[in-house]
């Protein structure tokens, strides 16, 4: 984890400016700060900052939250309050996601970060973590009409966009608890069981039980086929556990035909594929409009690259790599279950929402220009 000193030197430059505005997102696997200065959120954040945690990592098993992840969480947003504290911060958000919603003790956690760091955590639903998806969808391309589609660590949070709007939020939106983490757990339970399975099989015994007696180049054969059998049954696992939740979105979503991925696995994704075709991610670049049968292609791709070649060439973080596939396999899954021909491939986050939603209530796009830094402007 960075120091403080290393977060105060970066936010050193912040400290003369006015209109700071800071989101803080606890996710599953991560905790992230952006700074910006409004009113132009839409801009390159003043600063940003993200640190994988694995909050929900235990979630699984327990039903808990994972003790040393929250030892780690409450470690780092001590470091960002004292830091913040140093800022001109005029508004301050902080967002508590699916591991708060999933955990039996998430609503504790949560009271346990305000005492303990004083900052005023809000856990929100997965409905509205799609709300702030789509809105952030929205800053980048105004008259979007289709399904954005949030994808995070334990859900995949939908919604259906119409001109650059929600229509009915209630009818228009829907959580679903398939995040790539939670993808993944179930995809790495059925392959531990398939591989201890076909190892006992083949050789008679199971690992544990194994002696001198069993050869070597028998054994390593026994091995390569239980990784066989594991590799197979976790794809399938995984499958089975997408296709079962996506069925339970409603029929009008699929009167859409274009996909607006949303999230860090499906952004680095997305980075990756243009980065390979030769262009930039931006809402002018009409090179972002694609088949989603070539992302499903492309990332199909990435899952059978090796992991030199996918750090590499394919520019894919290492944070990522283990959750390439449960990415994969979900947008396959979620595009073909609602006939999604087309994707547009956009840099916007659920933070993006948060953003817009705090300069509408402060009306910052509504003062004069000439005002709008002046502190009688911040204070009316």
């Amino acid at each position: 984890m960075s120091k403080i000193n290393d977060f105060q030197s970066a936010l050193e430059d912040l400290k003369p400016l006015d209109n700071l505005v800071a989101v803080i997102d606890i996710g599953s696997n991560s905790v992230r700060i952006v700074i910006n200065q409004a009113p132009d959120l839409d801009k390159p954040p003043k600063f940003e900052h993200r640190e994988k945690c694995k909050l929900a990592s235990s979630i699984e098993e327990t039903g808990f939250l994972d003790p040393d992840a929250k030892i780690k969480v409450l470690e780092l947003l001590s470091t960002y309050a004292e830091i913040l504290n140093d800022c001109n911060i005029q508004e301050l958000r902080v967002i508590g996601t699916a591991p708060f919603r999933d955990a039996e003790d998430g609503n504790l956690f949560a009271r346990q970060i305000r005492k303990q760091t004083g900052l005023p955590i809000e856990i929100i639903s997965g409905e509205q973590e799609a709300i702030y998806a789509a809105s952030g969808v929205a800053q980048y391309y105004p008259d979007a009409t289709g399904v954005t589609a949030d994808l995070g660590g334990g859900s995949i949070d939908i919604a259906c966009l119409r001109n650059g709007k929600i229509e009915n939020a209630e009818q228009d939106t829907i959580s679903l608890p398939i995040g790539v983490i939670k993808i993944k757990e179930v995809g790495d339970a059925a392959a531990n069981i398939a591989f201890k399975d076909t190892f006992l099989e083949l050789s008679g015994k199971s690992i544990d039980e194994l002696g001198s007696d069993i050869e070597i180049k028998k054994i390593k054969k026994i091995i390569g086929q239980a990784k066989e059998a594991a590799k197979t049954a976790r794809t399938a696992a995984m499958k089975d556990y997408i296709d079962r939740n996506i069925e339970t979105i409603p029929e009008h979503f699929s009167e859409q035909n274009t996909l607006y991925p949303v999230g860090g696995t499906w952004r680095n994704i997305s980075k990756s594929f243009a980065k390979q075709s030769g262009f930039e991610i931006t809402a002018e670049s009409e090179e972002c409009a694609i088949l989603s049968e070539a992302f499903s292609d492309y990332a199909d791709t990435l899952t059978q690259a090796k992991r030199k070649k996918l750090l590499g060439k394919f520019d894919i973080s290492e944070k990522r790599i283990d959750l390439i596939e449960p990415a994969a396999l979900l947008f396959e899954a979620l595009t073909n279950r609602l006939g999604l021909e087309n994707t547009v491939l956009t840099r916007a986050t659920m933070r993006d929402g948060v953003f817009d939603e705090i300069v509408e209530s402060r009306n910052w796009n509504d003062q004069d220009p000439e005002l709008k830094d002046t502190p009688e402007a911040v204070a009316a």
